[in-house]
């Protein structure tokens, strides 16, 4: 199977969510071609569920599952604002 080009993915709790908001919007005004993927929700409380450390251990967790199916998986923080290409 073809990996798929690139990848963003963040992870969000309730609370960050509006900051979530700033950061999609902004990445899809300067990156429209890039997909950003959401780690929060219901998905974030079963995984906390099952390892109470798990922010500690996300970004490699997530990124491991990604990189299967992407050349490039690029991390970033719920409050960033994109400014620019």
């Amino acid at each position: 199977m073809k990996k798929k080009s690139k990848i963003a993915f963040t992870i969000a709790s309730d609370d960050q969510l509006p900051y979530y908001e700033k950061l999609k919007n902004s990445l899809a005004h300067w990156h429209p071609d890039l997909e950003l993927r959401l780690i929060g929700g219901i998905e974030l409380q079963n995984l906390l569920a099952q390892d109470p450390q798990f922010y500690y251990r996300a970004t490699p967790a997530v990124a491991w599952n990604l990189i299967k199916d992407y050349d490039i998986v690029i991390k970033m923080d719920a409050d960033q604002v994109i400014t620019g290409d």
